[in-house]
């Protein structure tokens, strides 16, 4: 039986996707144990049970709004430094702390890349077209969360920045820019 929600590891503190509604272990402290409950060190036990951005958990739960841009631009047209500095490396530092790679995430920017590109080489400017590729993230960035590739975080990103992105043609750039920023400020 499989489940789809969940649940915070009993031993660890890791959040996990139960097989089994009354699995409170994640699979790797479950090995690691034997099923007896002794935690696997795997990268810090007590530090997942930290409080992340005011919310119980560690930094695979959520995006904190704080690092949800509204905008890209300024008033003068330019993309915010935001987007290259402060917003793009703390980002990173979310998605490093959910052990994420910036090869996981690799091939969304590659997707968003290619919308932007596609959108500049297309003679009809058709940003219709360009967003098809970047709507077909979102379910994508889902199940990699449901495959246990991504994190929830990522979901977020995603998610929040697909639908600022819709708002208008020259958000796409700036997705492109954050997503690229975000990557270069994450370990490898």
């Amino acid at each position: 039986m499989s489940v789809s929600f969940t649940r915070e590891c009993s031993i660890c503190g890791r959040q996990f996707q139960p097989r089994h509604p009354s699995h409170d272990k994640c699979p790797a402290c479950f090995r690691s144990s034997g099923g007896s409950g002794r935690p696997q060190d795997h990268g810090g036990s007590s530090s997942r049970r930290q409080d992340f951005g005011g919310r119980r958990g560690g930094p695979a739960d959520r995006l904190p709004d704080e690092f949800k841009l509204d905008n890209f631009y300024t008033e003068a047209g330019a993309i915010r430094r935001e987007v290259y500095l402060d917003v793009s490396e703390e980002i990173a530092k979310i998605f490093s702390q959910a052990e994420l790679t910036a090869a996981s995430l690799r091939r969304f920017f590659e997707s968003v890349r290619a919308a932007y590109e596609h959108y500049l080489q297309d003679p009809d400017r058709s940003f219709d077209k360009a967003m098809e590729r970047v709507y077909r993230l979102r379910p994508l960035a889902r199940k990699s969360e449901e495959r246990q590739i991504t994190k929830p975080c990522f979901t977020d990103f995603m998610e929040h920045y697909i639908e600022l992105t819709s708002k208008d043609p020259k958000n796409l750039k700036g997705f492109k820019e954050l997503f690229m920023s975000v990557i270069g400020y994450m370990k490898k």
